[in-house]
């Protein structure tokens, strides 16, 4: 097996399959041992008579761009800001706060006025 001796476990149960085991080790974001190994092995791919079971340099090529775009891939969440109850009960109490400061400063303007 050409996976180092300390991923070997991690992989043995897809000995039988070795495009999965290419395909599983770009998943785990392994992309430089994958195209080792793969350069390694690529001709013995070639005597692999299933079909499923091979892999071409074509194939190879195009499972490393699937997993290059994927692992940039940005996701972008967008968030809409909606009031809490809470944040409604501190607006109102500002407000109520807010119009006894203007009612107040109205009564004080008409006093002075009269003054």
């Amino acid at each position: 097996m050409c996976i180092p001796c300390k991923l070997q476990k991690d992989y043995n149960h897809l000995i039988t399959c070795p495009h999965l085991i290419l395909e599983q080790l770009l998943m785990n974001m392994k992309a430089d041992l994958a195209g080792q190994i793969f350069e390694k092995i690529k001709v013995d791919f070639l005597e692999i008579k299933e079909s499923k079971l091979r892999m071409t340099q074509d194939q190879f090529n195009n499972l490393l761009s699937k997993y290059a775009h994927k692992a940039i891939e940005v996701n972008v969440v967008t968030v809409q800001y909606s009031r809490s109850r809470t944040d409604s009960l501190c607006s109102n109490s500002d407000l109520e706060a807010s119009d006894s400061v203007v009612s107040k400063r109205h009564q004080s303007s008409e006093i002075n006025s009269k003054i």
